[in-house]
């Protein structure tokens, strides 16, 4: 089997993964299955390449792969989604909040009067997320009907807010999550999200620093020119993702990617050694340092 029938039948199986996640016909864990059986997917495209030209044998190999994932999926469907723990993988430092109480989310979070950054820490699992502006007269305004979702805060000069979830049974109801930030405070991300639907819109908000490890899912970044530079941390297993920037801004793209479409459309970068660089990135007020490892995924980076 040629090469491009070889991605061809890895994208059928992924798009009918994702019509299974999305129409709610079956309550399948994806996040565990890709956790522990991740081996399986290496084996069948080994044995695809080595019998490439009987296609029956192919399509039998990622046929029964799907069946693996799915029925392993449905087994661990009641287990936490989170594909990794963020705070080791990345070495997020959680010392502020790890002796805080974890209590019922409460709809809005007071500003505490010396807070002066912000930081934002979401442990979810699987979640359609809207992030979003808000006022200043408050840290930060939730609405969500997530089962069992807790929070915890830690005020001071950088006020940090942690939400995370009890273990449930999901069902097949789609949970969602709508938050809005005070846009005069300035920012971290941290986020760790199973699989995910979702914008998250930085246009109006200052953020220093982004951290993202998605699952599977479709995901909307859009970052503005509130702050001199800005960091994000981008790791994706089957995501699309789309990231907005300033036309204007100087931009680094760093790129490890496996089987991953990473595009660039109205900015002009030029490449060097697996990294993507404007002309103007050393010179201008504004940078934008992006750094994408991804699997399996689309990744556009759009100027505007």
């Amino acid at each position: 089997m040629k090469r491009g029938n070889v991605i061809g039948v890895i994208l059928i199986i992924i798009g009918i993964g994702w019509i299974i996640r999305k129409a709610g016909l079956i309550d399948v864990n994806w996040i565990a299955s890709i956790k522990v059986l991740w081996p399986v997917f290496l084996v069948s495209l080994g044995l695809t390449l080595l019998a490439r030209r009987r296609n029956w044998l192919v399509t039998s190999v990622w046929i029964l792969t799907l069946v693996l994932f799915v029925g392993f999926g449905i087994y661990k469907r009641n287990e936490p989604e989170n594909i990794i723990d963020i705070e080791k993988r990345f070495g997020i430092d959680r010392s502020p909040i790890v002796a805080v109480e974890k209590r019922p989310f409460s709809a809005e979070i007071p500003l505490p009067g010396d807070a002066e950054q912000g930081r934002l820490v979401l442990q979810l699992g699987g979640v359609n997320i809207n992030l979003k502006e808000g006022s200043g007269s408050f840290f930060v305004k939730t609405s969500s009907n997530i089962p069992g979702l807790q929070q915890r805060l830690a005020e001071g000069k950088q006020t940090v807010l942690e939400y995370s979830h009890e273990q449930f049974n999901a069902g097949n109801a789609v949970r969602n999550m709508n938050l809005e930030m005070n846009p005069d405070l300035v920012w971290e991300v941290d986020a760790n999200l199973g699989v995910v639907d979702g914008e998250m819109d930085f246009k109006n908000i200052p953020v220093e620093k982004i951290t993202l490890q998605l699952g599977a899912g479709e995901m909307a970044l859009s970052i503005g020119d509130k702050q001199a530079h800005t960091k994000v941390t981008l790791r994706a297993g089957a995501s699309d993702v789309d990231i907005y920037v300033p036309s204007q801004a100087g931009l680094m793209v760093k790129s490890g990617n496996i089987l991953t479409d990473l595009s660039f459309h109205n900015i002009s970068l030029t490449a060097k050694d697996g990294v993507y660089m404007s002309e103007n990135y050393e010179n201008s007020d504004h940078k934008i340092e992006i750094d994408v490892v991804s699997a399996l995924s689309a990744v556009q980076i759009f100027g505007r």
